[in-house]
């Protein structure tokens, strides 16, 4: 339908509708239908010629990006009025399809080109200028914005680094030595890194977040009592209380030599770095989630919760797993009424060694990790492990290489991210080499909806 049709069918619905309540007015004794037909006739009007203006709209933005000389699939999805940093303004399935198209690669040389003032175009440019337009603290910010879910992460979620410091690694043609391409073979060795589960687990990941919000939770219900006749209870009120949520900047950087970019093949130099930025940026998340202190602009994580159950072995030095110990956490959980939507373990792999070789009771012939559950192989939970569940855990006068582990329901974990996986070009500071820097920043907040929901042990020893 064309524009001008829009515009005659709002017409004619909007005559409709005013015939239809000059009718209801001037009846003698007007009827519920009657009332319901004008009140239906009003809203189709209204809906449609809300169409036509928001149609409108949409043709001249995509008249300006032809004008431009830029219109491509990146133009069209942004008239069509898609969220560019993947939210649910238009259908999901062709922002996928759109942000698959998008080259880290492109967009990194591209912003090369922008600092040496030479033209930027293309699906890179068009989705970043998206991103700056839904972001005022972006607009006035140097680079190209790259959207969170672009190919390289190649996950749904992506999680942080450190927040205690900022990670800097020098990237030039002598450390860099390996990926100058000698040989035919395009592919960079990746690093062994730690396992990312909590999204597996079921922890929830808000997006689309821009400002600090809270969540609503009730603390306290009304209290009941028996009486007599004639007797009254006692007055008693719910309780609430608000999980805030307040963004917190992680941040890496990676300095690509001169050099390096022109002897580099671009999939294997800038690409390379980008991705090894935005991996950096998932485990340190990760690691806030399950371990952050709360303190020095890093998220509070689950170990460090207050009102968290917990549990510990009989030793003062710490002491090992057991099948009863497990069964009091799993105990703890359902005491506080915790859900049962997502329930599972977590720890590191020391742990679960230890317990794979661990029988629940003695001479019975199963053990606390069984193996023969892939699924569900503790109490009928499931499990999971990753190295960025902490072994280094102090207790009494000689436990200092305790681990940690974790029963909760997962899905009241919250990880909120408040702004776009953002890249940035620096090409000022080190102009001097030729060198370019690439910061990576990620806003972030977590919280758990009800601390009762998870139980922690942090005192197993594995030796």
């Amino acid at each position: 339908m064309t524009l001008a049709q829009m515009r005659a069918a709002a017409a004619e619905a909007r005559r409709r509708a005013l015939e239809l309540r000059s009718e209801y007015q001037a009846a003698e004794a007007p009827t519920p239908e009657m009332r319901a037909a004008v009140d239906e006739a009003g809203a189709t009007a209204l809906r449609l010629l809300n169409e036509a203006d928001a149609e409108e709209q949409r043709s001249r933005l995509f008249a300006d990006l032809e004008s431009r000389g830029s219109a491509n699939f990146v133009n069209r999805s942004i008239a069509d009025g898609r969220d560019a940093h993947g939210g649910e303004r238009g259908q999901e399935a062709e922002w996928r399809s759109l942000v698959s198209r998008f080259s880290i690669r492109r967009a990194l040389w591209g912003a090369a080109e922008l600092r040496e003032n030479r033209p930027f175009d293309g699906v890179e440019f068009e989705v970043s200028q998206e991103l700056r337009r839904n972001s005022v603290a972006l607009r006035s910010r140097p680079g190209v914005s790259i959207p969170w879910d672009a190919p390289v992460s190649r996950r749904m979620f992506p999680r942080g680094y450190d927040f205690s410091r900022v990670e800097y690694r020098d990237l030039t043609t002598t450390t860099g030595a390996s990926t100058i391409p000698t040989l035919v073979m395009p592919t960079m060795i990746d690093l062994l890194r730690a396992r990312l589960v909590l999204t597996e687990l079921g922890a929830q990941v808000l997006t689309g977040i821009t400002q600090p919000f809270n969540l609503s939770r009730q603390n306290a219900t009304a209290t009941i009592a028996w009486v007599g006749e004639q007797g009254s209870a006692t007055a008693s009120n719910l309780g609430t209380d608000d999980v805030q949520f307040r963004a917190k900047t992680v941040t890496a950087n990676t300095i690509i030599s001169r050099k390096f970019l022109y002897q580099t093949n671009m999939s294997d130099g800038e690409t390379f770095a980008v991705d090894d930025l935005m991996k950096a940026v998932q485990q340190g998340v990760e690691r806030a989630a399950i371990n952050g202190s709360g303190s020095s602009n890093q998220p509070r994580g689950v170990l460090q919760t207050s009102g968290v159950g917990s549990v510990a072995t009989a030793g003062a030095n710490g002491g090992p797993i057991t099948w009863a110990l497990l069964n009091a956490m799993i105990g703890k959980v359902n005491n506080a009424n915790a859900p049962d939507n997502a329930r599972g373990w977590l720890t590191n792999p020391d742990v679960r060694t230890k317990m794979a070789s661990t029988p629940r009771e003695a001479g019975y012939p199963k053990y606390i990790w069984d193996a023969d559950s892939r699924d569900e192989p503790i109490a009928s939970y499931r499990a999971m492990t990753t190295t960025n569940v902490p072994n280094n855990l102090v207790k009494g006068t000689s436990g200092t290489t305790l681990s940690a582990m974790i029963f909760a329901d997962w899905s009241e974990l919250v990880v909120a991210l408040m702004s776009q996986l953002d890249i940035l070009a620096d090409p000022f500071s080190l102009a001097h080499t030729g060198d370019i820097r690439y910061a990576i920043f990620q806003d972030v907040d977590i919280n758990v909806r009800h601390p009762g929901s998870f139980c922690i042990c942090s005192d197993i020893s594995t030796v």
